[in-house]
């Protein structure tokens, strides 16, 4: 399984990471992304949260293997998932569509529509908002509160696979159009990154250079108090 280890013990495994046959046990076609956050929020370490090909999520409890709670809502495979907090997980789908769940309950908060293609990442820049990628060539910029689009971010003329984000103002997306773009989410492309002679899959998150920042809004370290 390909993972990174970010500040503060946070675990993220790669989407898309394969389950071999004697772990399909619950989720009975390939499984996706899960994050592990820090022990005072996020998903803890003590569970999981994963993303399946069988439209659904789960959340797991590390201590025993069990199944603590199935989220159903979604009609097609879930590519990505992220974890806010504790509670709130953020998911993104072939469906088109994002749904914000609360996972104390498994319940759908909120359904995010806006996308004419797959949703294929999905990362948190606060609390409040978040960044999807799409297969309609298109970012988003979402509201988390009202479900509403803040913008929509285009100029990628192909599949955009993967986002993260560099600061609360700042991401770089990856593209089928051999390119990564540099975006100002407040007005849009800053720079095209060219170079690749075929599409770009995937961009590594960065990593903080000190526990304060991203990582600490998002899972509420340091400058959540």
């Amino acid at each position: 399984m390909d993972a990174k280890i970010a500040p503060q013990g946070v675990v993220i495994a790669s989407e898309f990471t394969p389950v071999g046959p004697r772990h399909r046990r619950h989720h009975p076609r390939p499984a996706g992304a899960f994050r592990l956050g820090p022990p005072r929020r996020g998903v803890d370490r003590d569970r999981a949260l994963s993303a399946s090909y069988d439209d659904t999520l789960r959340l797991w409890d590390l201590a025993t293997g069990d199944t603590i709670r199935v989220l159903r809502g979604h009609s097609s495979w879930i590519n990505h998932v992220v974890a806010f907090d504790r509670d709130r997980a953020l998911s993104a789908s072939w469906d088109h569509t994002l749904r914000l769940w609360d996972l104390a309950t498994g319940d759908t908060i909120r359904v995010l529509q806006g996308h004419s293609g797959p949703v294929s990442h999905v990362v948190a820049l606060d609390r409040d908002r978040a960044l999807s990628a799409s297969d309609d060539d298109t970012l988003r910029l979402w509201d988390l509160a009202s479900g509403d689009t803040i913008r929509v971010l285009q100029g990628h003329s192909g599949w955009v696979r993967h986002v993260v984000a560099l600061d609360r103002d700042r991401a770089l997306s990856a593209s089928d159009d051999d390119t990564l773009r540099l975006c100002d989410l407040a007005t849009g492309t800053i720079r095209v990154l060219q170079g690749h002679s075929g599409p770009v899959s995937h961009v590594v998150e960065p990593v903080p250079a000190t526990p304060a920042g991203l990582f600490s809004d998002v899972f509420g370290n340091q400058d959540a108090a």
